[in-house]
């Protein structure tokens, strides 16, 4: 349930059917036109394996959102269970980055995007956003968050950098932005970033596996809506935004292996995310 296992049992026998439909929502066990139950609710994503998938593959399933290698050049394919391809705009180009291909951002307007985050949307959800970057120049505009694609609405940094060119990490809470400011980040030199909330240990800021800091408990609060994430770009109706203590401006550089999750990422996962 969730990734995590609940209960099991040991001893079956091996099932026996050999052919048959599948149904979805419904049972039909009378041979009537009209089945005889109906399940009242909602249902996505249904796949089936012909083989039992072990527990890392089921959390995998349960949580990782969305996953962008960025390995196949300007397509933008959404690697993770849910296919939530992305798009992008301005200048940008396919690089050779940490793991394979990256995606640089090479002008101003630049920038990737990705829409259709429902839980990230829902308040006190946990979350993790990891990703390999790497800075050439500019200014401090890494992922933001928005109910809209491309107008303001409810639109928050989660990560950046502030004037200084050290690195931040935020989230948004009913007095405002919580933040974890993390080291300068160097030129020209890939660093692993995972940004991580849960309501127990509130924003958590990691950088090539080490934990740097964090706020503490608190309640996220969202848009209530299925969020658009957006990479690098510096839009001109962002700065009707809530900006926390991240600069705007457009990020010149690229990014790699960038993982969206429905949970807080433990030291041990984070720790193999920032060691391919």
């Amino acid at each position: 349930m969730n990734g995590v296992i609940e209960c099991s049992r040991t001893g079956a026998g091996p099932f026996l059917a050999s052919r048959g439909a599948i149904t979805i929502g419904a049972i039909n066990n009378t041979g009537a036109a009209t089945p005889s139950s109906f399940w009242n609710g909602l249902i996505d994503q249904v796949s089936y394996v012909s083989r039992a998938k072990n527990s890392t593959e089921v959390l995998s399933d349960a949580t990782l959102v969305a996953y962008y290698s960025f390995d196949t050049g300007l397509t933008y394919i959404d690697s993770g269970p849910n296919g939530i391809n992305g798009t992008a705009g301005g200048s940008v180009s396919s690089i050779t980055g940490r793991v394979n291909q990256a995606l640089r951002f090479n002008a101003a307007g630049s920038y990737f995007q990705a829409s259709g985050f429902t839980l990230i949307g829902s308040s006190y959800r946990s979350y993790s956003l990891a990703f390999w970057i790497l800075k050439t120049s500019g200014g401090g505009m890494l992922l933001y968050m928005s109910s809209y694609a491309n107008a303001a609405g409810w639109c928050v940094p989660f990560v950046g950098l502030n004037s200084l060119g050290n690195i931040i990490s935020q989230g948004w809470s009913s007095i405002g932005a919580m933040v974890v400011t993390g080291p300068i980040l160097q030129v020209n030199v890939w660093t692993h970033i995972v940004s991580s909330y849960s309501s127990t240990n509130g924003v958590r800021l990691w950088v090539n596996g080490a934990l740097i800091g964090a706020t503490g408990g608190f309640s996220y609060s969202s848009s209530g809506l299925p969020n658009s994430i957006t990479i690098a770009a510096d839009f001109s109706w962002f700065y009707s935004c809530a900006q926390g203590s991240i600069s705007l401006g457009q990020f010149y550089g690229a990014i790699d292996e960038l993982r969206v999750y429905s949970r807080e990422l433990s030291s041990s996962d984070i720790y193999a995310l920032a060691n391919p």
